[in-house]
């Protein structure tokens, strides 16, 4: 894993800004919003583009920051001993046993499991590889033909968690002169935000602040988080795939219900 600074990290994610704008033809915009009595063809491709550029910056941040190692594979036994997930929400401190995450196809696990180049998983509120602290709710996004059961099960008990509620509320208080909810973020945040108010195109710093509105798992691994606890499901938005935990016979039979793996 890769051991970047904050600063090395902020000039990463401008570089991707810059890259992705002459690659794609625009910048994330507040002032692009869908108007269904009247839609514009070119404000609806602009979102596209925007959507675009958003999922392409997180899933290069991912790689930047080093959080795409394999997921670990122990013996059952070890699994079976293996704690949970822990973190703290609006003051309660929330603990669970396993994780599940629900998938169309059984592949889309194995290339989770098995392949260097993977999918890192995009969301609404947040981007990542979301999975739920229960198997039902796991199971709504998992096939119902397949005769395979397309919910993978698995540990994350070194997994640093945060949730989108206080990324937002803290990134808009430093911007704003206040004080952070949690005093751990105050520093990288107030690096954060010279970095961006020292940007000195108007048009990119807007662009760029932007950016961090746009997608809280972005300002999640620049804190170094591993996930985002995504409030309006609710599930977590895994972004480091390498402090996933799965025991050895559920790996096995991933790789066993595919025809590309087994």
């Amino acid at each position: 894993m890769k051991n970047l600074t904050t600063t090395q990290k902020l000039n990463k994610l401008y570089e991707i800004m810059l890259s992705l704008e002459a690659e794609l033809g625009v910048l994330p915009s507040l002032n692009i919003a869908p108007n269904l009595q009247n839609p514009n063809l070119s404000d609806y491709y602009q979102k596209l583009a925007e959507q675009e550029f958003r999922n392409q910056t997180f899933s290069q941040m991912v790689e930047a920051v080093g959080y795409t190692d394999l997921p670990q594979v122990v013996s059952n036994e070890k699994y079976a001993k293996l704690a949970g997930f822990a973190f703290d929400y609006l003051g309660q401190h929330i603990v669970g046993k396993e994780l599940y995450r629900g998938c169309r196809e059984i592949e889309h696990h194995a290339n989770l499991l098995f392949d260097e180049h993977y999918h890192k998983g995009v969301g609404d509120a947040c981007n990542g590889l979301f999975a739920a602290d229960n198997y039902s709710k796991a199971d709504l996004y998992s096939s119902k033909s397949s005769k395979h059961d397309c919910v993978l099960k698995f540990k994350a008990p070194e997994l640093k968690i945060i949730d989108d509620f206080t990324l937002k509320i803290d990134i808009s208080r430093i911007f704003n002169g206040e004080e952070p909810s949690v005093e751990s973020h105050r520093q990288i945040l107030e690096e954060i935000k010279n970095f961006t108010l020292a940007i000195p195109d108007q048009k990119y710093q807007s662009g760029f602040f932007y950016t961090l509105l746009n997608d809280p798992s972005i300002i999640a691994m620049i804190l170094s988080y591993d996930a985002v606890y995504d409030n309006n499901f609710p599930a977590f938005a895994i972004l480091n795939r390498g402090k996933i935990c799965v025991s050895n016979s559920e790996c096995e039979r991933i790789k066993n219900s595919t025809k590309t793996y087994s």
